[in-house]
């Protein structure tokens, strides 16, 4: 199987399929654990009911915003965390 990723990594020979909690599976069946969370991904597994869902609760109401105007969820976030700004973007590199 070819790849369309750019290739700066040997790419390990399995295909995972699906993801629940910290285990990945393949199309065949063979179960892994993921202890590579921190390569670009999160680290809060995989599937999990009430992180898969919010952002459908979220798209229900409305998908996006600009900064431009007030985000009460941005709110929230400073509220709980030690941020005292934020900006939504895609990566870093926007507000570099």
């Amino acid at each position: 199987m070819s790849s369309a990723l750019l290739p700066v990594f040997q790419p390990a020979p399995m295909v995972f399929e699906q993801g629940e909690g910290a285990w990945l599976t393949t199309a065949n069946g063979e179960r892994y654990l993921n202890l590579s969370a921190g390569n670009v991904v999160n680290a809060l597994g995989h599937s999990h009911p009430h992180i898969m869902s919010a952002p459908e609760r979220k798209e229900r109401k409305l998908w996006h915003l600009s900064d431009v105007y007030r985000i009460p969820e941005g709110e929230r976030l400073t509220a709980a965390s030690f941020a005292v700004f934020l900006s939504f973007a895609k990566s870093g590199a926007e507000e570099a």
